[in-house]
C-alpha cells in the first residue's frame, strides 16, 4: 500500500486529484479512517487518467515542445508558459510520466483498431496515405512483429482505407489507426510517437517514453 502524498508525486499530480480519483472508485485503495486514504500497490500497473485533458490546440502544442518545435502561433504567451512547465514536469517525473503524458493528450485525437488479413499487412504498413507513429516508428526502438500503428496523412479518408483493405474492428486486431490532425509529414514529431507508446499501457512502451524524454532539451 502506499500514501496519497507518495502516489501523486510519482505521478505528478496534487493529492487532491487522487483523492478524487480514490473516491470515485478509478483508482483502487481504500480508506482508513474518516479522512485518510492509502492507494493499493496494483494502482502502479493500471493507467488511470490521473490528470484532466488538455484541449487539443495546448495537446499538439505539448507534442511540439517535446520534439524540440514551437507549438502553434496562435497559442497565447501563458499557454507557452504552461506548456514549458508541463513539459519540464515530464522530464522531471521518469516512472510516472507516461501516464500523465497519455493523460494529458488524450484528445489529440482518435485511436481505432482493426483486424486486417496477414498478406495485406506489408501493404498497409508502406501505404503513402499512412504515417507510422508510435511502435511502428523506428526510434520508438520496439520491434512489433505483427502490429501496424499509423496516423492518417493529409486529406487522407478513413473509410477509404477501410474499404481498400477490408478492415474490420477488432480492440485485438493488428492495426492501431489514429486520426484527429492532417499531416503532410511522412514521419511524425518524436513527441507524438511518445504520445501513442504511452497510450499502449505497458511495461515495455513506458520503458521507451521514459528513454525518449530523457533526451528532451
Amino acid at each position: 500500500m502506499t500514501s496519497v502524498d507518495d502516489y501523486a508525486n510519482w505521478r505528478g499530480v496534487t493529492p487532491q486529484r487522487v483523492r478524487q480519483l480514490l473516491r470515485s472508485g478509478e483508482l483502487p485503495g481504500r480508506r482508513i479512517g474518516s479522512r485518510q486514504w492509502i492507494v493499493d500497490d496494483a494502482a502502479f500497473n493500471s493507467r488511470v487518467r490521473v490528470a484532466r485533458p488538455m484541449a487539443p490546440p495546448m495537446a499538439w502544442g505539448l507534442i511540439a515542445m517535446l520534439g524540440g518545435d514551437e507549438p502553434a502561433a496562435d497559442l497565447t504567451p501563458v499557454q507557452r508558459s504552461r506548456l514549458r512547465e508541463h513539459r519540464n514536469k515530464l522530464v522531471r517525473l521518469e516512472g510516472g510520466a507516461p501516464a500523465l503524458l497519455a493523460s494529458w493528450v488524450r484528445l489529440r485525437g482518435e485511436r481505432l483498431v482493426y483486424q486486417v488479413a496477414p498478406a495485406d499487412m506489408a501493404d498497409l504498413s508502406h501505404d503513402a496515405r499512412l504515417m507510422k507513429s508510435g511502435v511502428s516508428d523506428p526510434r520508438a526502438g520496439i520491434s512489433a512483429t505483427g502490429v501496424t500503428e499509423v496516423w492518417l496523412r493529409h486529406f487522407t479518408d478513413l473509410d477509404e482505407i477501410v474499404g481498400d483493405y477490408l478492415l474490420l474492428p477488432d480492440p485485438k486486431g493488428q492495426v492501431v489507426m489514429h486520426r484527429g490532425r492532417e499531416h503532410e509529414s511522412e514521419q511524425p514529431q518524436i513527441g507524438l510517437v511518445m504520445a501513442d507508446l504511452a497510450d499502449w499501457n505497458s511495461p515495455r512502451e513506458d520503458a521507451r517514453v521514459i528513454e525518449l524524454l530523457a533526451r528532451v532539451r
